[in-house]
């Protein structure tokens, strides 16, 4: 049986949305990669782990499907396009169906005209179109070259308040009580052994972003400097590739947010609003009327 398949893959999950004649829609979601910081053998198993059981759950083959559209975090050049296209080649699928795109630039099929994305999940990263389809992007270079604003670097700041106030060199004791409820860790010791460990575990860092707002709503200072510092790094990506945008064939109309630091972080979203808004009165703020997995689904059926 033909059927259709939408993936939306993140550095901490991995959706997949399967679509066939007669019957409902089946979605399904499992652990997700970087193929840019994950590397291609790496990638390759996280993206065979997360399909293939459900192909066979389904009692269907990669050769049944008539199209796969894949959005993805990591992918940053035509290079890793072909690489991600070539996983799922090897896996079966024929190389007629099988699209890949960066996972922001996917919301860039929404609108004609000259348009932004924001995405700000885990990493983060604002890629923008020009009016002749000229694509351009700022940030999304991974957590040690870039990804402000973004949930890895939040939770990176809140750890850093954290050790501050154990050293007493700032003063944040409900974000400590916070870290120290979720983590169990209580010396300055433990923090340092625990970030040496974590560091390049990206989920489990940006697990420590929440706490930024709720400390910040129950009055922490330090918490609400976490909040701007964040919003400011966004806009800053927003207003760097709006520049590049607009150097090529005029300003753009559209932004469009996604990720769940705007989705959850209400206070960030509100802040970044209003920087965008003093800062370019015509652009067009909203989260895209689709999700990124449905829109992938809607692609790889041929319906945008």
């Amino acid at each position: 049986m033909k059927y259709y398949m939408g993936m939306d893959i993140g550095g901490t999950s991995a959706r997949m949305k399967i679509s066939r004649e007669g019957k409902e829609p089946w979605e399904y979601v499992t652990k997700g990669c970087t193929l840019s910081t994950s590397g291609y053998e790496k990638a390759k198993l996280c993206y065979e782990e997360a399909v293939l059981p459900v192909l066979k759950e389904l009692k269907i083959t990669p050769g049944d499907c008539g199209g796969l559209c894949i959005a993805a975090s990591g992918i940053d050049s035509p290079g890793q396009e072909e690489e991600c296209r070539r996983i799922f080649m090897e896996m079966g699928f024929d190389e007629k169906v099988v699209t890949a795109y960066n996972d922001c630039e996917i919301f860039l099929r929404l609108s004609k005209e000259p348009s932004l994305v924001l995405v700000a999940g885990t990493g983060s990263i604002v890629v923008g179109k020009s009016a002749s389809g000229r694509i351009v992007r700022s940030g999304g270079w991974g957590h040690i070259l870039s990804d402000e604003g973004s949930a890895m670097d939040m939770g990176k700041r809140v750890l850093r308040a954290v050790g501050d106030h154990m050293d007493s060199r700032k003063c944040c004791p409900i974000l400590y009580r916070m870290f120290k409820e979720q983590s169990g860790i209580t010396t300055l010791a433990q923090l340092d052994i625990y970030v040496t460990e974590s560091i390049l575990d990206k989920p489990r860092i940006a697990s420590y972003a929440p706490l930024a707002e709720k400390a910040a709503k129950e009055g922490e200072r330090v918490a609400w400097e976490i909040l701007e510092e964040c919003s400011e790094a966004l806009f800053a990506l927003v207003r760097d590739t709006f520049q590049k945008v607009f150097e090529l064939s005029g300003a753009p109309q559209s932004l469009f947010l996604w990720g769940s630091v705007l989705t959850r972080n209400k206070e960030i979203e509100m802040r970044l609003r209003e920087k965008c808004i003093e800062a370019f009165p015509q652009l067009k703020v909203a989260f895209p009327g689709i999700s990124a997995l449905d829109l992938a689904l809607t692609l790889a059926e041929g319906k945008q």
